[in-house]
Order: C-alpha cells, then sequence, then structure tokens
C-alpha cells in the first residue's frame, strides 16, 4: 500500500525508484489492449469493419483492390493478417469483391465458427497498436516533462472511452493517430539531435502515417513550419543575446534544415510507395473507374489535358485515386446530425462540440491545469520554446484544421489531436514540485477518469460526459458512430431471448445482417444492411401493437429521406436501452 501511494505521489513530481515508474508504466500498456478487447468482444462488427477487413484481406492475397480503395491500406492488412493465419482457404470469389458487406459469413471455418470470434481476431492488431500509442505518448512524455508526467499522460490514455472504443475496432482511426504522434515524436528529436539518423526514422514514421489515412497529409505543412522553426527561433534569439541551454536546438544552417524537410518527404513517399506494392500506371488503368473523373477531371480542363491527365504515368496511381475520392468526399459533405440540427455539409463547430461533451470531465480539467502550467512557465523555462511551442503549435493545427472539415461523422477524428492533448495534459506533474497540494487533486481526478472508464465499459463507443447528461442522453446531441455505429446487434438477440421475444419490429443501422445472430423481424425504414435484404428504405411507419426496436441514427432520421419517419417514437421514453444505441418500444 506503502508503494502504491508513493507512486501516487510521484505523480506530483516526486522521483519514485525507475523501477517503479517502468513497472506502472508497462501496467497501464497492457490495460489498454485488455480494456479494448473484453469490451470489443461483447460487441457485434460494426458499420464499417466488414468492407475493411474485406478490403485488406483481397489486398493481402490478390495484391489488388476489391473494395475499401477510398482509404490507404495498412491499417486493413494489419487487421487482416490474423485471418491468413486461422483461415485455410481463399474464398473462390475473392477476385470479384467489391464491397460486401456479408463477408464475415463466407471466412467461416472450423477455426473461426461464427462472426464474432472472426472479428475478434481481426481487432487483436488494432489493440496491439492502441497499445504502441500509448507508448508513443508515454516515452514523449517522459522525454518532455520527466518520468511523472509521462505516467499520467500514459494513465490518461489507458482510460480514455475514445482511444479504447476505436482500439477495439478495425479502423483506420488508431493507426494514423499512432503515426502522427510517431512522426511528431521523432520530428521533435529530430529538431534536438539534428542527425541522419533521426531524419529516417522521421521519414518512416511519416510515410506510415501517409499509408493509414489521408488526412495525415496534414502532416506536410505541419512538418515544414516546425522544422523552419527550428532553424528560425534560435537565429532570433542569439541576435538578441539569448543562448538555448545545451542539448535545446543545436545550430543548423537553413539549408541542412531544408535538406531534413526533403529527406523526410522521399522516405515517406517511399515508404507509400511500398505499400503500394510498388504500384505504376496512369488513372485510367486503375480499376475501378469513374468515380474520380469529377473531382480528377473538372469540366472546365480542355479535351486534351483531360486524356492527358487520364492516360499520365504515375507512381503509386491508386493512392492519388484514393486521395481524390477522399477530398471529394470531404468537399461534398455527408450527412450530419448535432442537436436537433441536419446538414450535408457539417458546421465548422461540431468538433468543438463533440470535443466539449465526449471528453471526460477529469480529462478536460488536466488537460486545462496543463494548459496553464505551460502559459505560467513561458517566463521561466528556457526550454518553453524548444517544447511546449512545439506541443501547442502540432495540436493548433489539428485543432484549426477540424473546423473546416465537411465531414462531422465522428468524434473518432479528433484522435490524434487528443493524443497530443494527453502529452499535454501530463505536463500539470510538472507543477506539483512547486505546489505540492496539487498532487491531492491530480488523484482525483484519475481515480473519477478510471471509474467512468470502467463505469462505461464495454459501451466505450457510446461514452457521454456530465455535460450532455451521460450516455442515456447522448442521441440527443451526436449519434452515427459517436453512439450508434451497429455494435448492439449481438446483444438485441440477447435482450429478445431474456425476454422471450420471438420477433421484432426492427430498424438497424449497421452492416451485418440480423439473420447472422438469428435475429426474425419485420422490416422498418432503416440505412444499412436491411434494404440490401429486401427491407424498405422509405415508407410511412404504421403504429401497431408490438416490440420495436430503432437505432438511434435512424430515430434520428439522418441517413432518412424522411428525417420524422420515427418522431413518434422520438418524443417518447424507450421501455429498455440496448448498449445506449438501440432503443426498444413495446407498443401494447
Amino acid at each position: 500500500m506503502r508503494t502504491v501511494t508513493h507512486l501516487l505521489i510521484g505523480l506530483s513530481g516526486w522521483r519514485p525508484p525507475a523501477w517503479q515508474t517502468r513497472a506502472l508504466a508497462i501496467l497501464l500498456l497492457l490495460l489498454i489492449p485488455i480494456q479494448a478487447l473484453t469490451a470489443a468482444a461483447q460487441l457485434s462488427p460494426t458499420f464499417d469493419e466488414g468492407s475493411k477487413l474485406a478490403s485488406g484481406y483481397a489486398y493481402l492475397i490478390t495484391g489488388r483492390f476489391r473494395g475499401g480503395w477510398e482509404h490507404p491500406p495498412l491499417a486493413k492488412q494489419l487487421a487482416a493478417l490474423p485471418i491468413l493465419v486461422v483461415k485455410r482457404q481463399v474464398p473462390p470469389d475473392i477476385y470479384e469483391w467489391n464491397r460486401n458487406f456479408q463477408w464475415p459469413d463466407q471466412l467461416a471455418t472450423p477455426a473461426v465458427d461464427d462472426i464474432d470470434q472472426l472479428f475478434l481476431w481481426a481487432r487483436l492488431p488494432v489493440a496491439l497498436l492502441t497499445m504502441v500509442l500509448g507508448w508513443v505518448v508515454y516515452r514523449w512524455t517522459k522525454d518532455l516533462f520527466g518520468s511523472g508526467a509521462g505516467v499520467l499522460a500514459l494513465f490518461i490514455l489507458a482510460f480514455d472511452p475514445a482511444v479504447l472504443a476505436m482500439g477495439g475496432l478495425v479502423n483506420n482511426d488508431i493507426a494514423v493517430a499512432t503515426f502522427v504522434a510517431l512522426t511528431l515524436y521523432c520530428l521533435w528529436r529530430l529538431v534536438h539531435h539534428p542527425t541522419r539518423r533521426n531524419i529516417l526514422w522521421a521519414g518512416l514514421a511519416f510515410g506510415l502515417a501517409q499509408l493509414s489515412k489521408f488526412s495525415a497529409l496534414i502532416l506536410v505543412p505541419l512538418i515544414c513550419l516546425l522544422v523552419f522553426l527550428a532553424w528560425l527561433i534560435p537565429a532570433l534569439s542569439q541576435r538578441f543575446g539569448y543562448r538555448f541551454p545545451s542539448g535545446q536546438y543545436p545550430q543548423r544552417t537553413l539549408a541542412w534544415y531544408a535538406g531534413s524537410v526533403l529527406g523526410i518527404l522521399a522516405i515517406g513517399a517511399l515508404v507509400v510507395w511500398a505499400g503500394y506494392r510498388f504500384e505504376v500506371g496512369s488513372l485510367d488503368s486503375i480499376k475501378p473507374r469513374g468515380d474520380m473523373k469529377e473531382f480528377w477531371l473538372p469540366n472546365r480542363v480542355p479535351e486534351p489535358c483531360r486524356d492527358l491527365i487520364r492516360n499520365f504515368p504515375l507512381l503509386v496511381p491508386m493512392y492519388f485515386k484514393g486521395l481524390g475520392k477522399a477530398f471529394s468526399h470531404s468537399w461534398t459533405g455527408h450527412p450530419a446530425f448535432l442537436a436537433g440540427k441536419y446538414s450535408d455539409t457539417g458546421w465548422w463547430y461540431y468538433f468543438p462540440v463533440a470535443f466539449v461533451l465526449k471528453t471526460p470531465l477529469p480529462t478536460l480539467l488536466l488537460l486545462g491545469l496543463g494548459l496553464f502550467t505551460s502559459i505560467r512557465s513561458i517566463r521561466h523555462d528556457r526550454t518553453w520554446c524548444c517544447n511546449d511551442l512545439y506541443l501547442l503549435l502540432s495540436a493548433s493545427a489539428y485543432a484549426v484544421s477540424s473546423l473546416f472539415v465537411n465531414i462531422n461523422i465522428g468524434y473518432r477524428h479528433l484522435l490524434p489531436l487528443l493524443t497530443l492533448l494527453f502529452v499535454l495534459a501530463g505536463r500539470v506533474a510538472t507543477a506539483f514540485r512547486r505546489r505540492g497540494w496539487l498532487a491531492g487533486l491530480i488523484v482525483v481526478l484519475c481515480v473519477w477518469l478510471a471509474i467512468e472508464s470502467v463505469g462505461i465499459w464495454p459501451n466505450y463507443l457510446a461514452y457521454f460526459n456530465q455535460l450532455a447528461g451521460g450516455p442515456a442522453n447522448g442521441y440527443r446531441w451526436l449519434v452515427d458512430s459517436n453512439l450508434d455505429w451497429g455494435q448492439d446487434l449481438r446483444n438485441l438477440k440477447a435482450y429478445m431471448d431474456q425476454h422471450g421475444l420471438q420477433r421484432v419490429k426492427l430498424s438497424y443501422f449497421g452492416s451485418v445482417s440480423p439473420s447472422f445472430y438469428g435475429i426474425e423481424y419485420d422490416c422498418l425504414p432503416s440505412c444499412g444492411v436491411q434494404p440490401r435484404d429486401g427491407c424498405p428504405r422509405e415508407a410511412e411507419v404504421e403504429i401497431e401493437p408490438g416490440v420495436y426496436v430503432i437505432s438511434a441514427t435512424n430515430l434520428q432520421g439522418v441517413f432518412l429521406h424522411d428525417r420524422d419517419a420515427f418522431v413518434w417514437f422520438r418524443n417518447r421514453e424507450p421501455t429498455a436501452r440496448i448498449g445506449y444505441s438501440l432503443f426498444v418500444y413495446d407498443i401494447r
């Protein structure tokens, strides 16, 4: 008990033995995949997991994209790797796949006898990658502010509901958060220790980030800015008689830093090319065709130029085609919902609202304390420009860019920003060396965060803080991947068995057929797999006696032509909630 007390006090600046700090860090790192996977084991496949897993598996086997080419392949292939181990035979129609949401059923084998076990294997690499993300945050914070700060930042990440939710699902968000954080950490090491070796590590991390998600392109201007400041700040400071402490921003010429940026970008480009198996071709040679012509070839482009662009040989044409689709999607927008409002192009304040409502309050308080500590240290901390400014600029770049995104579908898109904020929150540990009373405050906030996280298990995806009224009221503010991503189909079957329900009237927002779980249902208007199962997407709902089960996203009508199709239910308290995403109404 005394050791645990010392470890908690250690967060306030008291330095425990190194082995105790390492042991606590290792324990927290191990807790990340344990929490993520045990929660994921309770959930059915979410909306995008089937297509991502099928795409990654097909690309591993054939070397060609068969669906899902609008995202880079790295995260999908990592998730598909365990399937190669447990699956002995490739489905005969592998070359014909495009976007098959029912793909998991085709891979059922004696080794993987149900969908849930199949996806648990696929989610394992994502959980392990989340542990790598935790290590990056711990190591970077430790190098910046000390071991106590590193443990604090890792603790915040290890109990963050958003990280644990995405850490147990097949998605690109954890991968891009991990490699963006790793890129910025390696870049920070480069500007402090400008060596060719650090250029190599930064370039490798940058390339992996680009293979994770197209949003990682924001790293290109950010790298240029941070490296330029690494040259500019010492030059200006020395001109006015300021000298940096030893080891902070060593002097290098502007040409050396420019060469460093070019080296990072070149290494990253080579990594991307290798990730696409050294593909060479033209945009017109890529199958499927047609989806990107409007983005790449606007009508005002003359026909000769259009032909030249279509047939011009490129390295990694699939990357550019997918990038074009991502930009086109971002430009045209996506149906979104926010606090009773609907939009296809989103709102500039969507992500700030999502951040305030879905970030745990203790994390917000720790972040506020960390920011306050950083600002107060400007006057007396001679390394502030070398450390805090670098971190604040990186976080600000992601925060500002989120205001101009037209795709407002998920808090998960803020994960790269959150990891940077966790590092900044760890900064508060340095203030406790001067104000010991804050040690008790940080312990209270950490315990509060742990209680919040444990209390929402396994429904991490549906977490909302007290400002939103908790997860039970989250559907009033945000839906889609913020709350309802089709994850509770398995729990619906358990609910029906428990209450002796043979059949329900179902409107399900998801991509897995309810028949996979033996659910008998009558179709209601929906978005997802049910229209492909022959269910009507749009119809006038007649309220008859029976048990109705409606997904939160469909309840708000986000993707329905008639957004008030379920307004009668929307204004009534449900009989029960299944995992916060499925609403049960027993109409007699």
